[in-house]
């Protein structure tokens, strides 16, 4: 009688032995499930966090450039109007007595000048701005980039909450770049 308890004793002992393995096992198993999301929100988070401080950057650099076109228009209103003053007492001269022909190829050399002046500032500005959309389309692809390969490591419930977060983190705002 003695040699069964000590049997169901040591049975005993050793289904609590395996008991205690297999919730030690799964216990880590959920730890390191949870520290897998943990690592995946928080480089969520800094991906849009990236994100914004982006924005923020192409708004002010949007301001800067469309503070430096009307800052352009004005000096060319102003440069237009000193023209036009000058025109106006070239008339004047020609009504005096003044060499007409000389006159005319004088406002047209200026004119093709003046032409040329705003055409290579339109093309410098035009130049800039597609570098500036270029550069942020770039960044945004980047950091999308690493976002998903962030991600490709992750369970499918993790690329799920990905979606998720993606979805309602942005306020409706497109993150994929135009190709």
């Amino acid at each position: 009688m003695i040699k069964s308890l000590k049997e169901e004793k040591n049975i005993i002992l050793q289904k609590l032995y395996e008991f205690v393995e297999k919730v030690t096992i799964k216990t880590s198993d959920v730890i390191e499930d949870l520290n897998k999301k943990q690592a995946s929100n928080n480089n969520l988070l800094n991906l849009q966090n990236e994100v914004n401080k982006l924005k923020v950057e192409k708004e002010e650099l949007e301001k800067k450039y469309n503070s430096a076109i009307l800052l352009l228009k004005s000096d060319h209103e102003s440069e237009v109007k000193k023209a036009q003053i000058l025109l106006d007492e070239l008339k004047q001269c020609c009504e005096a007595g003044c060499d007409v022909n000389a006159l005319m190829n004088l406002r047209i050399e200026l004119e093709e000048k003046h032409k040329l002046e705003v055409e290579e500032l339109r093309t410098y500005f035009e130049q800039k701005c597609a570098d500036m959309e270029k550069n942020y389309s770039e960044e945004i692809f980047s950091q999308h980039s690493r976002k998903h390969s962030a991600s490709s490591s992750s369970s499918e419930e993790d690329l799920a909450s990905e979606r998720i977060f993606a979805d309602y983190g942005t306020s409706g705002d497109n993150l994929e770049p135009e190709l």
